[in-house]
């Protein structure tokens, strides 16, 4: 059996869909798991062993498309699973012509899929995407339907610190590769973002990297190459943390979340990256809301936010605060931030600060 999901969306939400693939590959073991998702993005999930081949694309250039359905047709696929919404994906299908293919419904999807379900806003994004399977295996259909998900699982945007701890869920829901095995006192920061507004202001970051050296934590700045700029600026006032951004592929950054102690990171793909080695973090989020669904999908999270009447202002942030003050960001308290990775820390493991 040839079954090919396509998730061609930021890094993030790759990360989110570590369970439908976790839980395909449980319900489907004798199965080629194709994974179609953005160039350099895929390796994780290769070396981890959820998925058999990697078709990645290069967003915007119709020939790397044209090469991977060249790839796929002689396989005959047997099921395709979609959480990616996007008319170049479903375009993409109908050249493909799978025996099934299972998406979100939408208003104008109907001829591209043979099943589609609601895409259900009550849900986080990992269970939405997870959802998709309900309607491949009849077998996983039971146990989701064995869960209560009446339960809060996201959390809301009127809370200053929402501790998502308490909000259990079962291990067959879950994003986890491998056990979190702290090493040492290594706290990591990441203060980049695709989105400007979504970013805390870089001089916070840089104060609280000087509160948690002086505590006597290793700090580490990580991102991707486009975040050099904030990392450099902390480095600069912080010589002796170490600045790694740009130099860590996906896979090599979950391999380091595996041995630090906690991650500080605004709303970006880093924080779904340590979920899957529950590495304990404390998330930033402003123009975005946890309603949205878009949380880490682990239990040792805090996310911490400022609960004005503007937000959110769009689903997945702008350029520009458009009141022009970006107090969502702004308002987020150094002392706060600094206060949950400190309990994240003893909630976890004793550490000393000598």
């Amino acid at each position: 059996m040839e079954i090919l999901v396509i998730q061609t969306a930021f890094p993030g939400d790759l990360y989110l869909s570590l369970p439908l693939l976790k839980q395909t590959r449980r319900f489907f073991p004798k199965a080629k798991i194709h994974l179609m998702c953005r160039q350099g993005l895929g390796e994780t999930f290769l070396k981890e062993s959820l998925v058999d081949s990697l078709c990645e694309i290069k967003k915007g250039d119709a020939s790397s498309y044209a090469k991977i359905l060249k790839t796929l047709k002689p396989l005959d696929v047997d099921l395709v699973l979609c959480p990616h919404r996007s008319l170049r994906t479903a375009l993409f299908l109908r050249r493909l012509r799978p025996k099934k293919s299972i998406g979100y419904r939408l208003w104008w999807n109907a001829c591209f899929f043979e099943e589609r379900l609601s895409y259900s806003k009550e849900l986080p994004d990992a269970l939405r995407q997870l959802k998709l399977l309900t309607l491949a295996s009849e077998d996983f259909r039971r146990e989701w339907e064995s869960f209560d998900f009446s339960k809060d699982l996201k959390g809301s945007k009127d809370l200053r610190v929402v501790d998502f701890s308490v909000m259990d869920f079962p291990e067959w829901m879950s994003a986890s590769l491998r056990q979190w095995a702290p090493e040492g006192k290594v706290i990591c920061v990441a203060p980049g973002s695709v989105w400007p507004t979504k970013r805390w202001q870089t001089a916070s970051f840089s104060e609280l990297t000087g509160r948690l050296l002086r505590e006597g934590f290793q700090v580490k700045l990580i991102g991707s190459g486009a975040d050099r700029p904030a990392c450099e600026e902390v480095a600069r006032a912080h010589p002796q943390a170490e600045n790694i951004c740009g130099k860590t592929s996906l896979y090599e950054l979950m391999e380091l979340f595996q041995k630090a102690r906690c991650l500080v990171s605004n709303d970006s793909g880093a924080m779904h990256v340590a979920s899957a080695v529950g590495l304990p973090t404390v998330a930033l989020f402003g123009p975005t809301v946890p309603e949205f669904g878009f949380r880490p999908w682990q239990k040792q999270v805090r996310l911490v936010q400022a609960p004005l009447e503007c937000r959110p202002c769009s689903p997945h942030g702008t350029k520009k605060c458009p009141l022009g003050t970006h107090d969502c960001m702004k308002l987020i308290s150094v002392e706060e931030v600094f206060r949950q990775v400190k309990e994240l820390c003893e909630a976890r493991l004793p550490y000393s600060s000598e």
